[in-house]
Order: C-alpha cells, then structure tokens, then sequence
C-alpha cells in the first residue's frame, strides 16, 4: 500500500510537471511575442519550452511504469504483465533481464542478457549480471566459462559492487 501511495504521489507530480510545462509554453510565447519576433521564432520558443517539461516527464513514467512492473510481480499478477514489461522504456537492459527472470520468463531472461553482453564488451557490471542469470537459470558449465571472462575483466574492479556480491555464492559454491 506504500509503494501504491508513492507512485500515487509521482503520479500527482508529473501532473504538476505538465501544469508548469503550459506555464512556460505560455510565458515563452508572450516573452517572444513582446520582442516582436517572427511567428517561426515565437513557435520555435514554445516548442523549447514543452521540450524541457517532456523529457522530464518522460522519465518519470518510464520509472512509475518500471515501478508497477515490480509490484506486479510481487504481488504475483502475471496476466497483463508480459505486456507492461514489452512497454518499459529506457530500462538498462541488466535490470530488464532481471525483471524477465523474476516474471519466469528464463529464455526471454538470457536473451535480453545475451545481447546486453555482445553489446557491453568487457563491462563488469554486464558481464556479472550474465552470470547471475545463468546460474539462475542453471548453466552451470557456462557460468564457469563466463567467471573466467569476469576474472580477467574485473581485475581492476572495485569488489563490493552489489552484483559481484549477488555472485559471490556462485563463485563460492563452484569452487572458483
């Protein structure tokens, strides 16, 4: 109830974040209107204007939107959830892994990581992240190959980043 009470309250500040917005599309129009500019020039100003407001806007619904998949799932509510999660937006691909595995989803959950890894070449953050979800999913064999990569890559690596503790126990239980 909380959490429902806390996106309710983000709720109320993005309406309050598009209010401003109209504000500043308004003041932007009079400002450029009273330096008698071109009409091409008075929409320019207006349009900036919404821009500012649009990006903030948007990533706010892309957490709230975030935010309600995870309620989902801890609430267990499966039946519009794979379509919630098809409409996240801008989401690290490592977190949308994460979120494929908790809904059950294991080959949606290493596909999404899989390209997360082709795409991240030698990250650390990406490349536990992988592990973590092989080893989820029980791929033991490459889970070992993959801490060979990591070893290499993390030697540098500051050793309390939360994932690497998240695969602490996998290093541990396979003896590497």
């Amino acid at each position: 109830k909380r959490a429902e009470a806390q996106i309710g309250e983000v709720e109320a500040a993005i309406r309050l974040q598009r209010e401003f917005g109209h504000e500043d599309i308004d003041d932007a129009e009079i400002d450029a209107k009273e330096e008698n500019k071109k009409e091409d020039d008075v929409t320019k100003a207006m349009t900036d204007a919404l821009k500012t407001h649009a990006g903030k806007i948007k990533f706010i619904e892309n957490l709230v939107a975030e935010l309600k998949v995870h309620m989902a799932l801890e609430r267990g509510e499966t039946n519009e959830l794979k379509k919630s999660m098809d409409e996240l937006k801008n989401v690290p691909q490592e977190r949308l892994a994460q979120i494929w595995m908790r809904s059950g989803d294991t080959n949606k959950a290493l596909e999404v990581a899989r390209k997360s890894v082709e795409g991240g070449t030698n990250q650390v953050h990406v490349l536990a992240n992988w592990i973590d979800l092989l080893s989820q999913a029980g791929k033991e064999d490459e889970v070992k190959e993959q801490f060979g990569t990591l070893r290499r890559v993390a030697s540098q690596s500051v050793l309390d980043l939360p994932v690497l503790k998240r695969i602490a126990p996998v290093a541990r239980r396979l003896d590497l």
